[in-house]
């Protein structure tokens, strides 16, 4: 217990303000009795007290222990995609907590809850414990910037009365954003283009993703990483470049060389370094970017993961080449002049048929696999395509047993030679 004028914070990091009347200004003790904490001052008078649940949320874990979704290896925190989690509890209870369970719950409409329920091993009187499978969250598709969803955790055992316990956490979901990126495609100096801020074939660009911080919150240790989904996009990464070795992510706001905490609604935030990336297509059309951005939450990280600062990662989707008169998007193309394999879907979610088209180029004129995937991994119906175009059809959401699929999160996949498309489905019934 720290005291600091007239603020005192507790070790499990209740942070009490002392109220003062005459000599009473003077801490004697706290006291934790009825789920209340209570500071009692010097002449018996409580100062402050504060509701605490006896077993409640202390944090959550998005990488370490994990195992994340199959539709999202990385587990980014990004719009569209399931993330998955681990909660620590704390038990302040005088008992033993030998059959915990918790389930989570949100009111906000940009998450959807795919897995509620979580089990925890035996979590001893005055101690926390981590959750021994994950909690399971599916992001909206467009998610404004500066959201926050805000989660319950209920909490119940079947031996210890006096559950259910809630408690309450919020996740940031999107507090950065990019808004602007530079392009420089000169001839210096790892880039090689004709100057006019557009990528196009065999060209080597540069770029430069600016951040801002949106939100309230503060970030420590904040880096991006560059990732493409756009073909034939190579993006350098342990390579020499013209003047030193170039990688493909950067640490943000740095200054004279060392790195500072980037503050709530800090704007304007650019990387340490330019990324560069080759782009080896023969026409131009848009290409599509995320950056990964990782920073801890609101304090440094710890010596070890699970002390202090929590870290997120966060995938901010953005664009080149879009707008201009000049530029061929690949889903445009004519049947005739496909350049690469496509895949679309519509509608998504489905309820319960979709329809799906598939683009076939000539290079895989030989013929493709379609699949639908499950969680597990494994394809549960499959089709096969040849010749060019598009091929259009509508599955019935059923597997190759002609079984009603149940409503979740399926992926279709699409295989052409050493070449693999995915693309994310829900089914909704």
């Amino acid at each position: 217990m720290g005291f600091s004028g007239r603020i005192l914070t507790s070790g499990d990091g209740i942070i009490w303000t002392i109220r003062t009347s005459g000599t009473e200004n003077t801490l004697l003790s706290i006291i934790y009795a009825n789920n209340k904490y209570v500071t009692v001052g010097t002449a018996g008078t409580i100062l402050s007290s504060e509701t605490r649940q006896p077993v409640s949320f202390e944090r959550y874990e998005f990488y370490q222990t994990v195992n994340p979704s199959l539709m999202n290896p990385n587990n980014f925190i990004i719009p569209g995609l399931p993330i998955r989690l681990k909660i620590m509890t704390r038990n302040y209870l005088s008992q033993n907590l030998l059959t915990l369970k918790g389930i989570i719950r949100s009111s906000n409409s940009n998450v959807t809850i795919m897995d509620s329920i979580g089990n925890f091993n035996n979590i001893l009187s005055n101690q926390a414990g981590w959750s021994s499978d994950e909690f399971e969250v599916l992001l909206k598709d467009n998610i404004p910037a500066n959201t926050t969803a805000s989660f319950d955790l209920i909490i119940t055992d079947e031996l210890v009365i006096g559950g259910p316990w809630v408690s309450s956490f919020t996740i940031p979901l999107t507090p950065f954003i990019i808004p602007r990126v530079l392009i420089d495609d000169d001839n210096n100096p790892d880039s090689r283009g004709n100057n006019n801020d557009i990528i196009e074939p065999n060209e080597i660009g540069e770029l430069i993703p600016i951040i801002s911080n949106m939100s309230g919150d503060s970030f420590y240790n904040v880096y991006g990483r560059l990732f493409s989904s756009t073909p034939n996009i190579s993006i350098w990464n342990n390579r020499q470049g013209s003047t030193e070795m170039v990688y493909d992510s950067s640490r943000y706001n740095v200054t004279f060389g060392n790195q500072i905490k980037i503050t709530p609604l800090q704007a304007n935030i650019v990387p340490e370094v330019d990324y560069v990336f080759s782009y080896n297509n023969q026409v131009t059309y848009l290409t599509r970017f995320t950056l990964a951005v990782t920073g801890y939450l609101n304090e440094v990280p710890g010596v070890s993961w699970d002390v202090n600062g929590i870290k997120h990662k966060w995938g901010i989707p953005f664009v080149l080449n879009s707008g201009y008169p000049d530029t061929i998007r690949v889903e445009d193309v004519p049947d005739i002049s496909l350049i690469e394999l496509s895949v679309t879907v519509s509608p998504n979610p489905a309820n319960p048929t979709v329809n799906l088209s598939i683009g076939i180029p000539f290079a895989f004129k030989q013929g493709v696999s379609v699949q639908i995937v499950g969680i597990n991994g494994k394809a549960i119906k499959t089709w096969q395509l040849s010749g060019i175009g598009y091929h259009n059809f509508t599955w019935d959401a059923r597997d190759r047993q002609n079984r009603c699929l149940s409503s979740g999160m399926y992926m279709l996949r699409v295989i052409g030679g050493t070449k693999i498309l995915q693309k994310k489905l829900m089914l909704l019934k």
